[in-house]
């Protein structure tokens, strides 16, 4: 028989710090973010054998007042909050008091710090329960933190961690994600003596997504600004041409904290879900600014989630941000430099004298026996050529933009489809209305969303014993049962009560195929008429970067590319 017993002070501060410090990162995340709080413009990071041997992080900021260094390694000390209120107003990155406690109790930590108006820095030591005396040393302004020997003294918390490689891995995405999200900020990370990363010069959002993330980023980055009441969604987004396989390629900030929260993952993949295909994920870098009491970020011990609230607010607002900067308003710059037909320019000629140059670009590519290059059956257009019977090349003033005349097409007629849908008020009938069996929870979820189900045009009402009757639904969600949209419907609610609910998004793939068959194929060809006409719906048409299933609509050859090809540069 076990009897009850109160643990040992070390015991219980080795467990508490168990919940903030996991692994190696758990420890720079809140190093790096300390520094960050302290208005520093440089950190670096150094790490060795993945961080169990050591992790020191080196910043510039305001540092801390000698006589406060012992304070600062104290259980629940912090300069960020004073009382409870203050967790749910906090803008700073760190603010829980336990961190460099929690260190303390999970591996040998030392801190050195000066501050601009003392002529010496201070150095303190601590491990476990022991906390050393403050000695003065010689430091520049700033603060160094390093931690050694983590969780020497806890063997099983030992047997957790990955290898030192892996461990690093985790270390270095925090660290890309920091600096791509403060780009002010001058960011270095070595492992075991190798300098890994170095962000100093690169200052601008756009440079450092295409070094840190690949150059193919470079000029396919959108911009997000979104504003509504008092929220708002800033950062940067890939276009749709451009998409991974994961989504480690995306990081959010709200209120300048990163966090990993799957409801603003969501709300940016739905966002996208017409524009990419399923299974991929854009990049983007993006922070929702939420105001002070709105948001608690004391919910995750390691602070890597937060809770909104109103959650299902704050998911419309990121999507609708993100939808509006793929909604092509703002890149459509090659499409609407495509000239009209009565305008029309070709190797810089006046209209009247298009053919004519036309048939010399021609020439030259026959000339030497290299008539392969072109199809016999190619359109030779005052406005186009139209290849393989499939692609449209058109100028673009300063570049050639080449499309796929099946894509296009099946975009613009997606979208006119999609209006249709939403413009359309009809419901339909059911033939015989279908009684519905709910979980007791889905049942209780029912009783409060009600009326949202009343306002998307279904007929339903409570039957009862955990049942519910459903007699009417939307046209456009019609078919063979709606059991299995309804239950969606629900648990959509249940996580996000006040999202609204995008039924052409449910619709997606009946539209889709809709579009599909009715645009125009590969291998039709076409007349002047209809190409101009297609260039100008195209340019109208929002999200004109990729068809309804993710693949793109055009690519473009600007002078730098056939430079480069030429090998001229």
């Amino acid at each position: 028989m076990h009897h009850i017993k109160k643990l040992d002070g070390l015991t219980i501060a080795k467990i508490a710090a168990g919940e903030v410090i996991d692994r190696p990162v758990s420890v720079v995340k809140e190093l790096v973010e300390n520094s960050i709080d302290s208005g520093a413009q440089r950190i670096q990071v150094f790490i060795q054998r993945g961080g169990t041997d050591l992790i020191r992080v080196v910043d510039d900021g305001r540092g801390i007042v000698a006589g406060e260094l012992a304070l600062a390694v104290e259980d629940h000390a912090t300069s960020k909050i004073q009382s409870v209120d203050d967790l749910f107003l906090a803008r700073s990155m760190g603010f829980r008091g336990e961190a460099l406690a929690s260190i303390r109790h999970v591996a040998r930590l030392q801190i050195v710090s000066r501050t601009a108006d003392s002529p010496f820095g201070a150095q303190i030591d601590a491990y476990g329960l022991e906390i050393g005396t403050i000695t003065p040393v010689a430091h520049s302004k700033g603060t160094s933190v390093t931690v050694r020997d983590l969780f020497r003294n806890i063997p099983v918390r030992q047997k957790f961690l990955k290898s030192p490689a892996t461990e690093f891995s985790y270390i270095h995405d925090l660290l890309v994600g920091l600096a791509l999200h403060y780009p002010a900020i001058e960011f270095v990370l070595s492992h075991d003596e190798k300098e890994v990363l170095n962000t100093r010069g690169i200052l601008s959002l756009d440079d450092r997504l295409a070094v840190l993330w690949g150059k193919e980023l470079k000029g396919k980055l959108l911009p997000v600004k979104f504003e509504l009441s008092d929220y708002s969604v800033t950062g940067l987004i890939s276009n749709p041409t451009v998409t991974y396989s994961n989504r480690s390629r995306q990081v959010v900030t709200v209120n300048g904290r990163l966090i990993k929260s799957p409801v603003l993952q969501k709300a940016v993949s739905q966002a996208a879900a017409d524009a990419i295909p399923n299974g991929r994920f854009l990049a983007c870098v993006v922070n929702i600014g939420v105001p002070n009491g709105h948001v608690d970020i004391n919910i995750h011990p390691q602070k890597l989630d937060v809770r909104f609230a109103n959650s299902g607010f704050v998911f419309d607002v990121v999507m609708k941000a993100v939808r509006l900067a793929l909604s092509g308003i703002r890149g459509e710059e090659p499409l609407a430099a495509m000239a009209p037909p009565s305008s029309a320019v070709w190797l810089n000629q006046p209209p009247d004298n298009m053919a004519a140059h036309t048939n010399v670009l021609f020439q030259a590519l026959d000339w030497g026996g290299q008539s392969e290059i072109l199809p016999t059956r190619s359109t030779r257009d005052i406005s186009f050529i139209q290849m393989f019977d499939t692609y449209l090349i058109v100028n673009a003033g300063n570049a050639l933009v080449v499309l796929d005349q099946h894509a296009v097409h099946e975009r613009i007629l997606y979208e006119k489809i999609k209006d249709r849908s939403i413009e359309s008020t009809y419901c339909q009938p059911l033939l015989a209305a279908e009684v519905i069996g709910l979980s007791p929870d889905q049942h209780a979820r029912f009783a409060e969303a009600e009326s949202v189900f009343k306002e998307m045009g279904f007929e339903v009402e409570d039957f009862g014993a955990n049942q519910i009757i459903v007699r009417q639904v939307p046209v456009s969600l019609a078919g063979p049962s709606p059991e299995r949209l309804i239950v969606s419907i629900l648990d959509s609610f249940f996580d996000n009560p006040d999202m609204s609910w995008d039924l052409v998004l449910q619709d997606k793939d009946r539209l889709q195929r809709m579009a599909c068959r009715a645009a125009i194929k590969a291998g039709k060809r076409m007349a002047s008429e209809e190409v101009m006409a297609m260039i100008s719906d195209l340019i109208d048409t929002p999200g004109n970067y990729t068809c309804p299933h993710g693949r793109p609509l055009f690519i473009t050859w600007t002078k730098s590319d056939f430079e480069k090809m030429f090998l001229r540069t």
